[in-house]
């Protein structure tokens, strides 16, 4: 029996959902991580559950594409459901641009979620750590904000894949 385009598309790319409790943290974790980027993160299926699992109407949505080096058109793809879900979007481009840490910290202060895109993960990763990123994106987390991405935006979230 032949699948339909939407069902092979589940099936091909795994998807799974993580919230995770930290003992000490009276906030929930909230990661969404996709198989990959460019398909799951396109369809509004997918968006609608990452905006339930952010628990907010029109969500602020901080779009990282460092691993396609801020390349507009996997922006544009990776958005245009949230963009059409209601969502506002903001960008931070640190691929080839370095911006403060104060800019850094005030980006992601203003996020209900963190979208990162897939592409080259280790060097989105390497990038991150040299402007003290991961600092930043941990206390997202912490603080209740959704972390969510396709392919290397799916496994940037874990310490390894």
């Amino acid at each position: 029996m032949p699948f339909q385009s939407i069902g092979v598309v589940f099936v091909v790319f795994v998807v799974f959902c993580v919230i995770v409790q930290q003992s000490h943290a009276t906030t929930p974790r909230k990661i969404y991580a996709a198989g990959s980027g460019m398909d799951m993160l396109s369809l509004p299926e997918t968006v609608s559950e990452i905006l339930e699992l952010s628990g907010r109407h029109n969500p602020r949505v901080l779009y990282l594409g460092t691993a396609t080096y801020d390349a507009e058109p996997a922006k544009q793809t990776q958005t245009k459901s949230f963009v059409a879900a209601g969502c506002t979007i903001s960008e931070l481009k640190v691929a080839y641009q370095t911006p403060t840490h104060a800019e850094i910290v005030a980006a992601f202060a203003d996020a209900d979620i963190v979208l990162v895109s897939g592409g080259n993960t280790l060097f989105a990763v390497d990038r991150w750590f040299k402007l003290g990123i991961p600092d930043v994106l941990r206390s997202s987390l912490d603080n209740g904000t959704t972390l969510c991405g396709g392919s290397a935006g799916g496994i940037v979230w874990f310490d390894g894949g």
